[in-house]
């Protein structure tokens, strides 16, 4: 299993680069996983069902389970677009959240634009949140590549009425992926999140991440 036990090495050296990440005044750390199957809808769509468990410090919230269903249609080798829905089960309230996304790609580079429409039981109103993504890939092996993201989050509405708009958080996000079979793909990584609390003190949230894939 040579291509295997280097995935392993890359995933042992991202857990070191966290473990060694310096502590900050105000943070926390959480574990998400990601359960995913993709499969292909006609000759240009797919549909992409996910479950991910999060294990989070009371800093910023209890345990939550995210399911999300996204389906996206190719309009080119450039242009993709795509929508769904989330589920979002937490101890506090409970999340509905629609989205449409846009994706562009060239080459390694990739560029994504999702809205968000977040329903919370009892809250005020629909809050409105926009997600910008860029994203560089690039191949290690015939198995194995290595990909980076930067991401901000906006809140253009908030669920509360007369609360202020703004950053809800900036992502930043290093991983490694690893084609185990046709079918198979196991991948890690590690996020870092900053999210801004104005007068107060700034969160920041180390997430390391385990995932798999299957494909139909």
């Amino acid at each position: 299993m040579p291509r295997t036990t280097g995935f392993l090495r890359l995933l042992a050296v991202a857990a070191a680069c966290a473990a060694t990440t310096p502590a900050l005044a105000n943070d926390d750390t959480q574990l998400w996983h990601y359960s995913i199957l993709t499969a292909p809808v006609g000759s240009d769509g797919r549909l992409t069902l996910e479950v991910s468990p999060r294990t989070r410090e009371g800093a910023v919230g209890n345990e939550q389970v995210n399911n999300r269903a996204t389906y996206d249609h190719r309009l080119n080798d450039t242009v993709t677009i795509g929508g769904g829905a989330a589920f979002i089960a937490a101890a506090g309230p409970n999340e509905f959240r629609p989205h449409q996304q846009l994706t562009l790609s060239a080459g390694p580079f990739q560029a994504r634009t999702r809205v968000e429409q977040r329903f919370f039981n009892g809250a005020d109103r629909m809050a409105l949140r926009l997600r910008q993504r860029l994203q560089l890939t690039a191949a290690l092996s015939d198995d194995t590549s290595i990909n980076g993201s930067a991401e901000v989050l906006y809140n253009a509405r908030t669920q509360t009425v007369g609360a202020p708009k703004g950053v809800d958080s900036w992502r930043g996000r290093i991983g490694v992926q690893h084609e185990v079979s046709d079918r198979l793909e196991m991948g890690a990584a590690y996020l870092l999140i900053l999210s801004p609390r104005g007068e107060q003190e700034d969160q920041w949230s180390h997430v390391p991440q385990v995932s798999l894939t299957w494909r139909l």
